[in-house]
């Protein structure tokens, strides 16, 4: 779109700080550097995974309403760009969702309103593959994407409800089960299910869609 650049980030950029700078205060030492310029999703699409080498990270940001990745690679001499890779479906709406890897890195997900995308990944090559769409058309809300410790449950919560898939199971789409819905609970604003994050502790925390000051969890 023309409009790009009134609403969507334009750069994906990165900083350098020396935490021990400033007397420990920590000091920046290079700013909004760019990698490279193209239209980004809003919110919270860019994820990273570990190197199959232990040491790097890659970086993996979609191309805002289009199947469209990009890819970057964190190493000890900063960050490289490494291309764009076209996959999987083309139906995505403008807003409101969020993208994944499953702990090992194995998986990407990427959710929207209507659907969720889920794509093999090679963290040799970072290479994406075998793509499956799980459509959300009954049930089209905002939401997020997040992997149980074991990597089997993709657990998405959307609006009222929180959706649990066993990818496991030989027919994904067809696995899912309601494991929590809205009961009304207020504070101060509704807590509606929105976008979710495997913590280091081995939980799932749940953010909700308007200002609140709690967390969902899943245990």
């Amino acid at each position: 779109r023309d409009d790009d650049w009134l609403w969507n980030p334009m750069d994906f950029m990165y900083s350098i700080v020396d935490a021990k700078g400033d007397n420990g205060l920590g000091k920046v030492v290079t700013k909004n550097n760019i990698v490279f310029s193209d239209s980004i999703w809003l919110g919270n699409y860019i994820s990273a995974t570990r190197h199959a080498n232990g040491r790097d990270w890659w970086l993996l940001a979609p191309r805002r309403v289009k199947n469209d990745y990009h890819l970057c690679l964190l190493t000890p001499g900063g960050i490289e760009y490494q291309g764009m890779q076209t996959i999987g479906d083309t139906s995505y709406n403008y807003c409101c969702g969020q993208t994944d890897f499953s702990p090992d890195g194995s998986k990407f997900f990427r959710h929207w309103p209507e659907g969720i995308l889920i794509l093999d990944f090679d963290r040799c090559s970072g290479v994406l593959s075998n793509p499956l769409y799980i459509d959300y058309s009954d049930y089209p809300a905002a939401g997020g994407v997040a992997v149980s410790p074991n990597g089997r449950f993709l657990y998405a919560p959307k609006g009222a409800f929180v959706h649990q898939y066993d990818l496991w199971a030989d027919d994904i789409a067809a696995s899912r089960i309601t494991v929590a819905e809205y009961d009304g609970f207020v504070s101060p604003f509704e807590t509606y299910f929105f976008q979710a994050r495997l913590a280091p502790d081995g939980k799932i925390y749940i953010v909700s869609t308007n200002t609140n000051n709690i967390l969902h969890v899943i245990h």
